[in-house]
């Protein structure tokens, strides 16, 4: 069983997001931890534009979050909010999906004004998706990541207590699932 689930909302292999969700999973594998990444891309574009509750990639993601302890979800922020591609992708799992995770809300964003949006946009939705314990988050400067490495130290260690949090997590750490 994979233990974290990590969802990009990049839209792109190289983007800053995805290179930001990359640097968590290495932070979090190098902890023991097994990971599972999925990202906006590898889900067929018709699936999400019709609402395909029955996706092969759709129904993937629901099994392994509903076997996972805990969730990483990454996104940037355009216009002071998640993407929309991010959100087709939520709107296609089942309510109360996060119920018994804990979840870490990653925004990378080109500039400061974004902060808020961790805070006014992607944890409101994560607690409509039933996540009761979602840990304080971080926000990145796109400009900080280069090569799927934070550039930036301070940036680097706020991520780095953030995956220490979470794997401190009793449900987490033990490798348990929460039903």
């Amino acid at each position: 069983m994979t233990n974290i689930i990590l969802i990009s909302g990049g839209v792109s292999n190289n983007s800053r997001t995805s290179q930001v969700i990359h640097y968590v999973a290495t932070l979090i594998q190098a902890q023991g931890r097994s990971t599972k990444s999925f990202a906006i891309r590898d889900f067929e574009a018709e699936d999400l534009i019709y609402g395909n509750f029955q996706s092969p990639q759709v129904t993937e993601l629901i099994k392994h979050i509903e076997e996972a302890s805990a969730i990483v979800i990454a996104t940037p922020i355009y216009k002071g909010s998640y993407t929309g591609a991010l959100k087709t992708v939520l709107d296609l799992l089942p309510s109360n999906i996060l119920r018994g995770k804990v979840v870490l809300p990653i925004v990378v964003g080109g500039t400061a004004k974004h902060v808020l949006s961790l805070e006014f946009s992607l944890k409101p939705l994560l607690s409509i998706l039933g996540s009761e314990q979602i840990l304080s988050g971080v926000f990145v400067l796109d400009s900080y990541v280069l090569e799927n490495q934070v550039t930036d130290d301070d940036t680097a260690k706020r991520l780095s207590n953030s995956v220490e949090k979470l794997l401190a997590e009793r449900n987490v750490t033990s490798g348990e699932a929460r039903r």
